[in-house]
């Protein structure tokens, strides 16, 4: 029995045998691929890729981000424009010279329907001649942004031109153009008459009190004094900009009532008034406005004012200065051209007097900025970053200037003589 018992334990070990695979079988045999533990941990982990669609900006957030990229743009563009502040001084004083020529032809076609250059020479040169002013802003603008000159330099100069010109003016009239009117038939009342008629209501002959009404408002507006009204005190400092706008609506004013023959003011007062519209001198206001608000913009956008110091000096500014102050041009020649609808529509309207394009330019001063359409090209072909070391030539024009309308006042003198005598 024993012997039964243990030949059935062997025969079942033996299927149990049979049953059991080697290890080395089972991995030939095997299609799969186990990959060891080392590896899967090594391996790195692929991150899913969300898809998000680009914020959209507005119009303000992508021009903070347009001139954040050009403020810190690591190199500057190659435009260039070819003109400097001489060049347009250079302009301005031959407009100068154009426009004491247009005043004087103004009077001989009024007392004798003739003029040395002909009626439509003197429209021309009329409209020419208004360009004056603005150059001569546009580079002390130039000036002022590239650190060239001080405030004080600005006021002197044009405080000083403004009493030569208008003395100058006052003794030439006396002394020469009024015995010569009378040596020719004409009265010396009814030439006072027609004077300021022409200096009063159609060209201003000092341009000097302009330059210098605006730099004093420039002065006011942007100048941080360095002793006195410091902290709170600046507020009185920046309300004497309230003097030079006064003044202009002061001469507004008067001009209007005179055109119109309410007053009567001596002929000596006129070379020390402006004969600018508001309109004009507001367009001044805003660009120096803009100059004084802009650094702070910047400083907002994170800029250091060192780093301003070094973009205000770059050709990309410039260019930015001449796009922005012709677009404000171009917005106050639409801004005239409404007022101008509207002065009129109350004249003809409301008070019942008939429309007349005279009274409107003449009087109440529309249609001064028309003529400014003529500078925008020059504005882009200006550039405020280029320097000169030698300064000879700074005073060689200003004199150059004034011999040359004072050439104008001997030809035309000359020319009068030789056409009545």
């Amino acid at each position: 029995m024993e012997e039964n018992k243990l030949d059935e334990a062997v025969a079942s070990n033996d299927e149990k045998n049979e049953e059991i695979v080697p290890i080395e079988n089972i991995k030939e045999e095997s299609d799969e691929v186990i990959t060891p533990v080392e590896e899967i941990v090594k391996e790195p982990v692929k991150e899913i890729e969300v898809k998000t669609q680009p914020k959209k900006l507005s119009r303000r957030e992508k021009r903070r981000e347009r001139v954040r990229k050009a403020l810190f743009a690591k190199e500057d563009i190659k435009y260039r424009a070819p003109l400097s502040y001489r060049h347009l001084r250079i302009i301005g004083w031959i407009c100068m010279a154009l426009g004491q020529l247009a005043l004087l032809c103004s009077i001989c076609i009024t007392i004798s329907n003739w003029s040395p250059v002909g009626k439509f020479g003197y429209q021309a040169i009329s409209v020419i001649s208004s360009l004056s002013t603005p150059l001569f802003v546009f580079a002390s603008f130039g000036l002022i942004l590239s650190k060239q000159k001080r405030y004080s330099s600005f006021l002197i100069t044009y405080g000083l031109a403004l009493l030569a010109v208008g003395l100058g003016f006052i003794f030439f009239y006396y002394r020469y153009v009024d015995g010569l009117f009378v040596q020719i038939g004409i009265s010396k009342t009814e030439f006072a008459e027609i004077t300021k008629n022409f200096i009063g209501n159609k060209i201003n002959m000092n341009v000097f009190v302009d330059l210098f009404t605006f730099a004093l408002f420039h002065f006011f507006i942007n100048y941080s004094p360095k002793k006195y009204f410091k902290g709170r005190k600046i507020i009185i400092f920046r309300l004497f900009s309230l003097i030079p706008i006064s003044f202009i609506l002061l001469c507004y004013v008067l001009h209007i009532l005179h055109g119109f023959a309410i007053i009567n003011l001596p002929l000596f007062i006129y070379p020390f008034l402006t004969t600018k519209s508001p309109l004009l001198f507001a367009l001044f206001v805003i660009i120096s406005l803009w100059i004084r608000n802009r650094e702070k913009w910047f400083i907002k956008l994170g800029a250091t004012r060192e780093e301003y110091e070094r973009f205000s000096s770059t050709n990309r500014n410039s260019l930015s200065f001449s796009t922005h102050v012709s677009i404000l041009i171009l917005v106050s020649i639409v801004a005239d051209f409404i007022i101008g609808i509207i002065i009129g529509f109350i004249i003809n309207i409301i008070i019942g007097l008939p429309f007349e394009s005279d009274v409107l330019i003449d009087n109440f001063l529309v249609g001064q900025t028309f003529p400014l359409v003529l500078s925008i090209p020059i504005i882009f072909l200006y550039s405020y970053t280029k320097s000169y070391k030698e300064k000879i030539i700074d005073i060689i024009i200003p004199v150059g200037g004034i011999a040359l309308v004072s050439w104008v006042y001997i030809e035309f003198i000359y020319q009068v003589v030789t056409h009545f005598v």
